[in-house]
């Protein structure tokens, strides 16, 4: 506490528990900001001190302090969704009030992606058109939703297709057309968008015009 006050940091208010049953119940209660949690409580050790207030904390950074001997059990914490870990002999103001700003930051920008994903999921839900995403550098497309299988019959729903999947099932006359406009607008950087028009074959083995985008 005497840190957190000389640090420079604006702080409304300090709270402090000494038992992971208290620290629940203060998360439960109070609007907390960001925790700062030892691993080592008369009721509770290690690892499961996290997991134990993970339930309350998914939007709350949390910072471990922890000791030399605990840094492993530290980093297991970090895999489960703490924002960071401190040492506690190398404990300074300066490197306190970082890790707070740094945590709070951090956290700040997640909550801006999940809810970003949030929006984006449910325009997925709203439109009747087969969403994909497309990584060209492993030449990986993952299909978003399951819109493509309700058009085309795929079991693709949030999945990988295997392989070249895509090409291989473009009508043989539309195939090099389509693939050859798509990889010269990739390798000339020519334009920032691509669309076309070709026939696409369904699971059924029919054939169905497609427009499609990217």
């Amino acid at each position: 506490e005497h840190m957190i006050k000389s640090s420079g940091l604006v702080v409304r208010q300090l709270c402090s528990a000494s038992s992971i049953r208290d620290g629940y119940d203060l998360l439960t209660t109070e609007a907390i900001d960001v925790v700062l949690l030892d691993l080592t409580l008369p009721d509770s050790f290690g690892l499961h001190t996290f997991i134990h207030l993970k339930p309350v904390v998914q939007r709350i950074p949390v910072i471990i302090l922890t000791g030399m001997s605990d840094m492993n059990v530290a980093l297991e914490a970090i895999k489960e969704g703490a924002q960071d870990y401190l040492v506690k002999s190398e404990l300074t103001e300066g490197l306190l009030a970082k890790a707070i700003q740094y945590s709070l930051e951090r956290k700040r920008t997640l909550e801006h992606l999940r809810v970003s994903n949030e929006r984006f999921n449910t325009v997925v839900k709203a439109t009747n058109d087969a969403i994909w995403d497309w990584d060209i550098v492993l030449n990986k497309v993952f299909m978003v939703g399951d819109t493509y299988k309700q058009l085309f019959g795929y079991d693709w729903v949030n999945a990988y297709p295997p392989g070249n999947m895509w090409e291989n099932i473009i009508h043989p006359q539309d195939k090099e057309r389509v693939l050859g406009k798509l990889s010269a607008l990739i390798s000339e950087g020519s334009a920032s968008k691509w669309e076309d028009e070709y026939r696409l074959k369904k699971s059924n083995g029919e054939y169905a015009f497609v427009h499609d985008r990217g």
